[in-house]
């Protein structure tokens, strides 16, 4: 006979009871049984997140979670921690919020099905979820299974979410449509811009922010790198004091230096740095007739 939820909840007390009742008295254990024990423990674990997770998919999709008094399903999740006398875990309820709306869809039942058997823990099935949502426009749906199944196998492996973020141009290049990954990097492309150097009040320094597309971050950075490495001084043997800020900020001074130097192929350079003063005509005739411009300009 399949149990009935009655029968489930109190398996469930039962087993979180002796759980907690074993944990404050690790003592008599012997020390190489601690391994063992952490891994069955982290076992459990899994299996319990799995279990939580499969219970709030279910409510969402039975429009539970929408009848209930909180109807948002990080805030359901949070409530079912206040009623269970547990500590609140707004993370782990964003996170299966996440994973629940994402998972309602049929384009990713392969993430829904690793969820439930705890092939895929909720933290990276909500990596994978805004991934999915993210790339879903542009990724062939006949091949969203096995974007899946790379996806959690990397995630499994301990990738990270910025890990996920640079393997993206990866996946669109396998699996998108046919003109995806050259629009993606013509858009990038598109939005490059440098913004002019500003006089911060404050610190009496000019500032400027530069946003790049990957191709010419690339050209960039392989030129920064090579002209900001520390040196050591030839005759003293001392180290570079300066900061890898102020390398780098050296080094595209340097850059900057090459362009004044001709090139017919390069158009704008050899141009030298100027500096212009403006003053009206009387003050210069003024100023010539009682002595010279430079006093003047003192």
């Amino acid at each position: 006979m399949e149990p009935t939820a009655a029968d489930l909840v109190t398996w469930l007390d039962a087993g979180s009871a002796t759980l907690l009742e074993h944990a404050g008295d690790l003592t008599r254990l012997g020390s190489d049984d601690l391994a063992g024990l952490a891994a069955g423990a982290a076992k459990i674990v899994n299996a319990a997140k799995a279990l939580q997770a499969a219970v709030v998919m279910e409510a969402r999709e039975r429009g539970v979670i929408a009848a209930s008094d909180n109807p948002k399903t990080a805030a359901w999740v949070e409530q079912s921690c206040r009623d269970a006398g547990v500590p609140l875990a707004p993370a782990q309820a964003r996170g299966l919020d996440e994973v629940s709306r994402t998972c309602s869809t049929p384009d990713v039942a392969r993430l829904k099905d690793a969820v439930v058997a705890g092939e895929c823990t909720v933290e990276s099935a909500a990596i994978i979820a805004s991934t999915y949502r993210r790339l879903s426009p542009k990724v062939d749906v006949r091949g969203w299974d096995t974007v899946l199944d790379q996806l959690i196998g990397w995630l499994g492996e301990g990738a990270t979410r910025k890990n996920i973020a640079e393997f993206e141009d990866v996946l669109l290049s396998q699996y998108g449509t046919e003109t995806t990954l050259e629009d993606e990097h013509e858009q990038k492309r598109s939005n490059r811009t440098m913004s002019a150097l500003t006089l911060n009040s404050k610190t009496g320094m000019f500032e400027s922010k530069i946003v790049m597309d990957p191709v010419n971050e690339a050209v960039f950075s392989a030129a920064l790198h090579a002209l900001s490495k520390p040196h050591v001084d030839p005759d003293t043997g001392e180290h570079d004091p300066r900061t890898p800020g102020t390398r780098r900020l050296d080094a595209l001074v340097t850059m900057a230096k090459h362009a004044t130097n001709p090139d017919k192929t390069v158009r704008g350079s050899g141009a030298a740095a100027r500096i212009i003063v403006t003053i009206p005509l009387a003050d210069l005739v003024g100023g010539l007739r009682r002595t010279s411009l430079a006093e003047q300009l003192g």
